[in-house]
């Protein structure tokens, strides 16, 4: 899970971009879950 966003995060230089990718991963985790 963590991972996923890191990867991710480390993607998009600018921090704002990692903080709406950190919600969206919440987001996407949360219904994957379901």
């Amino acid at each position: 899970m963590a991972a996923a966003g890191l990867s991710v995060g480390g993607v998009g230089a600018s921090e704002e971009k990692r903080v709406e990718v950190r919600l969206l991963g919440t987001v996407m985790m949360s219904l994957a879950w379901r």
